[in-house]
């Protein structure tokens, strides 16, 4: 339907007047949406995704990143058109693992732990609910991150575990003191079954600083950034000894450094403390493998080799990409869980006499297991990247995953070459036998970009214009670069003449009172003669005899003297009539 604009409203004004949830333009891409996915049902694919860029995407510096998820599907399939181009390499098109929301976090899920302040980073396995949207993590047993002292305490008791607190949202508050952090904090408590974050607040004497900026008894405190105060480092005392310069020196002597920050309370000035309520995490993605059936019996019958650094047991290459490890997700250099794996009862038979430290020394005997299941993850919780596609090479792509994330980059090259621009039409399905093919994709991005164009509408302000120049478009148009607007009749243009005429002469009289001597007033003007004529020639009415311009009558002063000359000349005898030329000089 068309309907009038008035500019007294808009579609905003009037949608605010409704009862909703949803903004204005989020009410118009749901009418976008709505249009896509009948689109999709046209081509008959029932679920599927459309992720493109502009056609041709801006020759500007841009990236943005894009997520799909299909809940029941265990593979997505991601298919271009053949019209894909990009510029360069510097343009891609990058297709990656989705990440794990944290809001799917739940007892026993695999997670990746990120060290305060450094590098580092441990697995674990959430253990239980803390408050403040906070999650207890039972650290593996073989991190090398638990050393020194917390080892030793560790296999002093083979029920000990070694854990670790991990926050939905991570606060992270730096505070100064320019006096002494003391006069608030009451000290430190030394925790040694958590050796990411050991010392914690346990208390405060009054209101200062940190309870200002929200810390709270229990937060942590960031060990490596204090080892770089340097009035941390200037502290003596007798029996203190030097101060460690890293974590891994401090935990060989953890009584020492428990005295250096309770004399830190007491004696240091200007010292900057930084302090967290927990430390940030990661969902690990968990692949499941079994063996016991053909053509997968055991494992070598898939994996190639396994890689082992005396801590981590990794895959090396595989035989195949069709066997049971790789459909669930793994790849080279996905790490074996011997947690999980050596705690499953259905591997009790399997595993025999095998042994975690012996596995560790010798991975390759894992290669001739039968009926068993083994647990891989990624190394660290960051995306794999199953294809990054450019220029014209954009070959369909299978992710042995529900959620992908797609990522486009460019540099904005190519100004000059809308053609090599294109850009990228990609669509996800979930792999399954009614997957479309090639014409089907070719269809659909052809409708596709016309159909949503039509339904998001022109951008900006919408100017409607009849095509025929009536009276008000004239108007219009003079209005808008400051013209005059007049029909043209015979008696304006006469009226127009006139007035224009008078003008002028008024102009002239004005300036000729300027000048001075005898012959301005005699003249009287004289030198404007021709506007005067030229006021009545304008004037003549109907007579269709126009009168003639008359010269000016000369000044009495020059009709009394009569200058005559007998003779030629003798300069002007001698100018040749073909040599002259005539010029003229504007003043």
């Amino acid at each position: 339907k068309v309907y009038r604009h008035t500019e007294k409203s808009s579609f905003a004004q009037e949608w605010a007047k409704l009862s909703h949830t949803k903004s204005a333009d989020e009410a118009w891409q749901c009418c976008v949406s709505a249009v896509q996915k009948a689109m999709l049902k046209e081509h008959g694919i029932e679920e599927g995704q459309v992720v493109e860029t502009e056609h041709p995407y801006p020759a500007k510096s841009a990236s943005w990143n894009q997520t799909v998820r299909f809940e029941n599907a265990k593979n997505l399939k991601v298919s271009f058109s053949s019209r894909c181009m990009t510029y360069d390499s510097c343009a891609s098109f990058s297709i990656l693992s989705g990440a794990l929301s944290k809001a799917n976090a739940g007892v026993g899920a695999r997670v990746q732990v990120q060290a305060m302040a450094s590098s580092a980073s441990i697995h674990g396995t959430l253990t239980g609910r803390l408050e403040g949207d906070k999650w207890s993590v039972r650290i593996d047993h073989d991190e090398a991150e638990i050393s020194s002292q917390f080892r030793d305490w560790l296999e002093a008791d083979a029920s000990r575990s070694s854990t670790v607190t991990v926050a939905q949202e991570v606060k992270v508050v730096s505070v100064y003191y320019d006096g002494k952090a003391g006069d608030e904090l009451i000290g430190f408590n030394l925790d040694m079954s958590s050796p990411m974050t050991p010392f914690s607040i346990t208390g405060f004497k009054a209101m200062g600083r940190a309870q200002e900026m929200g810390v709270m008894v229990g937060w942590y405190l960031d060990v490596d950034s204090l080892l770089e105060e340097e009035a941390f480092q200037e502290l003596e005392a007798e029996g203190l000894g030097d101060c460690p310069g890293s974590w891994e020196e401090a935990t060989q002597d953890l009584e020492a450094f428990q005295k250096r920050l309770d004399l830190m309370l007491k004696e240091a000035t200007d010292i900057e403390l930084v302090f967290c309520n927990g430390l940030d995490f990661k969902l690990l993605p968990a692949a499941y493998a079994s063996y016991g059936s053909e053509p997968y019996r055991s494992v070598g019958d898939e994996i190639e080799s396994f890689e082992t650094d005396g801590e981590v047991i990794t895959i090396g290459s595989f035989k195949a990409e069709e066997g049971p490890a790789y459909l669930s997700g793994a790849r080279e250099g996905w790490q074996l869980n011997l947690v999980e794996t050596f705690k499953s009862r259905d591997n009790l038979r399997s595993l025999g006499q095998l042994t975690r430290q012996g596995v560790l020394e010798s991975p390759a005997q894992l290669l001739t297991l039968e009926g068993v299941k083994l647990m891989f993850e990624p190394r660290d919780a960051s995306n794999t990247c199953y294809s990054t596609c450019y220029c014209d090479m954009f070959d369909t792509v299978t992710c042995p995953t529900n959620c992908i994330e797609l990522r486009w980059v460019t540099d904005g090259d190519g100004r000059h070459s809308a053609d090599s621009r294109w850009g990228v039409f990609a669509l996800v399905t979930p792999e399954s036998k009614s997957t479309p093919d090639e014409s089907v994709i070719e269809s659909l991005a052809d409708k596709w970009l016309s159909a949503t164009q039509m339904a998001r509408g022109p951008e900006g302000n919408i100017s409607v214009e009849p095509e025929d120049w009536d009276e008000s478009r004239l108007r219009a148009l003079c209005a808008r670069h400051g013209w005059q607007f007049e029909w043209m009749t015979e008696e304006g243009e006469k009226r127009r003449r006139i007035e224009g005429a008078n003008d002028a002469r008024r102009a002239a009289e004005r300036a000729t009172k300027k000048v001075q001597g005898p012959s301005s007033s005699a003249a009287g003007g004289a030198a404007w003669w021709r506007l005067d004529s030229v006021v009545k020639a304008f004037a003549f009415g109907n007579n269709t005899q126009k009168p003639k311009i008359q010269p000016p009558p000369k000044p009495k002063h020059m009709m009394s003297d009569k200058v005559t000359q007998e003779g030629a000349d003798p300069s002007v005898a001698r100018v040749k009539p073909q040599d002259v030329k005539l010029q003229s000089k504007l003043r």
